[in-house]
């Protein structure tokens, strides 16, 4: 009986540490932007995600099986959009919040802490569903960092650019590959 009284007692203790540690939010709580409050230390970046080179070129749509029905068809999964973020916030968190925010499925690899974050997929676009060098890429003003997104830290008024390629992004303007061949 003393035993069992315990035990009760142990698994109550358990619980409520359980309880009160989890981080327990409702769809609207996970998908609302996180860090939208302006602080002492906020400012803003611009972040656009698209597949225009899919929607430029429906000869690449024929040649897969790939629904259509995620792909939007203009290519602009998400406008250009203003985002506030906070000193020390990266590539990945801005993409993030406003996949979250807008509720578009993503994908990713990495981020552990031992190891850099790798986009896998956006709205159901992945890596290598249009061949082996298609997958998605980001620029910042204009120039595609050879770094990971979650290491490249943003300073006020940079534009984000997440784009999907089909050729290792020399068919959306990188040109670190554009003399190499794969």
């Amino acid at each position: 009986m003393k035993k069992n009284i315990i035990a009760i007692a142990a698994a109550v203790i358990l619980l409520t540490i359980l309880i009160c540690t989890l981080d327990i939010q409702t769809p609207e709580q996970y998908y609302s932007e996180k860090g939208d409050e302006i602080l002492s230390d906020s400012f803003t970046v611009t972040m656009s995600v698209d597949c225009l080179v899919l929607a430029n070129n429906p000869a690449l749509l024929e040649k897969t099986e790939k629904q259509n029905s995620t792909l939007p068809e203009n290519g602009i999964i998400i406008p250009e959009t203003q985002c506030i973020i906070h000193r020390g916030d990266t590539v990945f968190n801005v993409l993030t919040n406003s996949l979250k925010k807008n509720k578009i499925q993503y994908d990713y690899s990495g981020g552990d802490g031992l190891s850099a974050v790798y986009v896998k997929g956006i709205n159901n676009l992945y890596e290598h569903d249009f061949g082996d060098l298609s997958g998605w890429m980001y620029s910042v003003n204009g120039d595609f960092p050879q770094v990971s997104c979650s290491d490249y830290v943003l300073d006020d008024g940079d534009v984000i650019c997440w784009k999907y390629s089909c050729d290792l992004g020399r068919d959306i303007g990188d040109n670190y590959y554009k003399n190499k061949k794969e």
